[in-house]
């Protein structure tokens, strides 16, 4: 462009120069075309900019992590003339994208990525810029739009029952089947339906099948889950167990949502815990949109948690085994990765241990 420029300013001065010295009629023709055109250019690149409507195509993007997505950007022009220059720079991308936009035509620009771990990203627009014909002159755009991706945990379909039984670590000798007051009339296979709080997890270990116990009288009660805890200073390392849980916490809501069709999210945010019902994968992904954007702080008061709630973690933590020992009158159930059956030995919580270090599923 700056060449362009300098190209430009010599000819404007050649014309002007001859058009001085020989004063003839054509060299004043030739300097007030070679201006007016110069300046119809200028005109018809304002009135681009003005009359042009430019962003993403979705303002939130829901994809599982490690799929690749594509973010689009579009570029409307409503002018009946074309846009004969616009340069756009994604955010990580080092080479811009450069093209024209017909008159009255709308322009797509593409890019696409993959986020290897769960969490909150966002896509945008580095740099955006409109030429004149001639490229001699350049209007940028300010704040061209961001698109926010949520990365999702991955969801195994039909393979959800037998992914949530392969998770639990084989050596687990609790039993964390809740029995709501009632009587156990016996033990029987986990059928459609079920509640998760009667999973007998000794029992499911041994026989390497899904085992609930029986009991006079059901749970009505919707299912309640919460992931305390976002790591937002995780180490690589760190992630890869965070998406593991997040991963087994995703399956076994969406098991339960599908056979029982409602259940509640919980949100702890610094202290501030909020429910959220989920009737909907929609409103599942959006849960965890959510749980993804909480500040992580380990402090507050968590009294509101209902009994029987199942919480998720990455880590243990002493703020988490104080959510529990606090609730005398009530009861969690706290799933674990395996790597922190150590740092929490001597807790009095009832802890289901996930095999987050060995193969995914």
């Amino acid at each position: 462009m700056i060449f362009r420029r300098i190209l430009y300013f010599i000819m404007l001065y050649a014309i002007f120069a001859y058009s001085v010295l020989y004063r003839t009629y054509d060299s004043f023709i030739m300097l007030v075309f070679f201006v007016s055109v110069t300046l119809l250019s200028l005109i018809m690149l304002i009135l681009s900019r003005i009359f042009m409507k430019y962003s993403f195509e979705q303002k939130t993007l829901y994809v599982p992590r490690t799929q690749e997505y594509t973010v689009r950007y579009n570029i409307k022009n409503s002018m009946p003339f074309p846009i004969t220059g616009v340069s756009i720079l994604f955010e990580g991308l080092k080479k811009p994208q450069s093209f024209t936009v017909g008159a009255a035509n709308t322009a797509i620009v593409t890019k696409k990525d993959k986020q290897e771990h769960c969490g909150c990203y966002y896509t945008a627009i580095q740099t955006m810029c409109l030429y004149d014909f001639f490229h001699i002159f350049s209007l940028k755009i300010k704040n061209p739009g961001v698109v926010k991706i949520i990365s999702l945990p991955r969801l195994f379909g039909v393979s959800t029952k037998e992914y949530v039984k392969s998770m639990l670590y084989a050596k687990d000798e609790i039993d964390k089947a809740e029995s709501n007051g009632s009587d156990v009339n016996g033990v029987r296979e986990y059928r459609d339906g079920d509640s998760l709080k009667n999973i007998h997890h000794k029992l499911s270990c041994r026989t390497s099948k899904l085992i609930v116990k029986e009991y006079e009288a059901e749970d009505a009660d919707d299912d309640g889950f919460l992931f305390y805890g976002n790591g937002a200073d995780y180490d690589s390392g760190q992630l890869k167990v965070r998406d593991i849980m997040y991963e087994f916490m995703y399956n076994v809501m969406y098991l339960r949502l599908e056979k029982k069709g409602k259940i509640t999210g919980y949100i702890s945010d610094c202290g501030a815990v909020t429910a959220m019902n989920i009737t909907s994968k929609d409103m599942l992904d959006e849960y965890f949109e959510r749980v993804y954007e909480q500040s992580g702080c380990d402090s507050g008061n968590h009294c509101n948690i209902p009994s029987g709630t199942f919480i998720f973690a990455a880590a243990f933590s002493e703020a988490l085994y104080d959510i529990c020992a606090d609730a005398k009158d009530k009861s969690f159930v706290l799933y674990l990765p395996d790597s922190e059956r150590i740092q929490c030995k001597n807790s009095d919580a009832e802890v289901i241990y996930i095999a987050a270090g060995g193969e995914e599923y």
